[in-house]
């Protein structure tokens, strides 16, 4: 908890008060030969260079593989979400602690007979081996900077240079980055629809604040539905639950509280749905 409250800290000292300089996209990584795996999407060949152990997690436009322990994944993914101005998208293997990093230009579409990954880690021999499966995916700070002023109008009604409001803008924008859209949640709730047994999938956000885990228990579109609806209304209910005004030696102060808003929703989505935030450190 007082790790997320850092790292909201840290974002207000940047959020609405200054630009933001990204580190330049990577370029491609190579490999040397003979030391690749290879999958299959849709028969066609697809490899995945496989990077020495513990190379760091980078987003690029060549997927690759890494054997790294799920903390230590975690951390870097929070670090790139915080950085690196473009979604990434992984698959987490638990019984080998490999990283499967799908290209940046990746499609997560459910389509009628299969799902499809630009890279597809649930064809070739991941299928009928009973592994577990774990996709991660970033939500980059970029993302709050471009909707400070959007959830500024929402709450207020307006957008202005008003510091107080610009500061809530800022708290909301961040902490929404730590919930799944609707088609996060509808790629979820397909992937578990596709599968079946022995597969086990799980679905996780990182953000600057921290991992979201994301467990969904009622596959039904009313729970896209339901959750889309509260989704729409994020803004106002951060405000209501996650922050509160109070004064300390006579000065305001803005107490930021983001697990009351998870509490919130799960609460409105019990038995349905399940969203849950962590530090990994």
């Amino acid at each position: 908890m007082n790790k997320i409250l850092s790292r909201i800290g840290l974002l207000l000292t940047t959020l609405g008060l200054s630009h933001f300089v990204f580190t330049p996209m990577l370029k491609k990584i190579r490999a040397p030969e003979n030391i690749h795996i290879r999958f299959y999407e849709n028969n066609k060949n697809q490899d995945f260079l496989a990077l020495p152990a513990n190379s760091k997690l980078q987003i690029t436009y060549l997927p690759y593989v890494v054997q790294k322990s799920q903390i230590e994944g975690e951390k870097e993914l929070i670090k790139l979400a915080s950085t690196f101005p473009t979604e990434g998208s992984w698959l987490f293997t638990p019984e080998d602690q490999n990283w499967y990093h799908n290209s940046s230009d990746h499609e997560e579409v459910i389509e009628d007979d299969r799902v499809r990954f630009s890279t597809n880690l649930l064809s070739g021999v991941f299928h009928g081996q009973g592994r577990s499966l774990i996709h991660y995916h970033t939500h980059p700070i970029e993302v709050a900077n471009h909707t400070i002023d959007d959830f500024q109008k929402r709450i207020f009604g307006k957008v202005n240079d008003d510091v107080n409001e610009k500061t809530v803008g800022s708290i909301v924008a961040a902490i929404y980055l730590c919930f799944p859209s609707r088609s996060d949640l509808e790629f979820a709730v397909g992937l578990e629809t596709k599968l079946t047994d022995p597969f086990s999938f799980e679905g996780r956000i990182a953000s600057p604040m921290g991992i979201t885990k994301i467990e969904v228990y009622d596959l039904s579109t009313q729970t896209i539905e339901d959750y889309s609806e509260l989704n729409y209304n994020l803004a106002k209910i951060i405000v209501k639950y996650g922050l509160e005004a109070t004064m300390n030696d006579g000065k305001p102060v803005l107490e930021v509280n983001p697990p009351k808003v998870f509490d919130y929703i799960n609460e409105q989505m019990t038995g349905r749905l399940k969203l849950t935030i962590y530090s990994p450190d």
